[in-house]
């Protein structure tokens, strides 16, 4: 009897939006945009064709803790 391996269950993390992004930090959302292609800016994946932010990156941003990482 073989024993299968699973992957390891990876946690769903909701992303937000440039609109929830700008909202959150004050700004339009055409700033959201400007800042996520900025090298060292705030950090943004594409999904979908959209960009998406996690809620941690937006937060550590806002308290201006340096960016975790490039943008993808």
């Amino acid at each position: 009897m073989s024993v299968s391996k699973r992957a390891p269950r990876r946690e769903i993390i909701p992303m937000l939006t440039a609109d929830e992004v700008a909202e959150r930090l004050g700004i339009k959302r055409s700033a959201v945009y400007n800042l996520s292609y900025k090298l060292g800016g705030l950090r943004s994946y594409k999904v979908g064709g959209l960009l998406r932010f996690k809620p941690d990156d937006v937060e550590a941003w806002k308290k201006g803790a340096p960016p975790g990482g490039s943008n993808t």
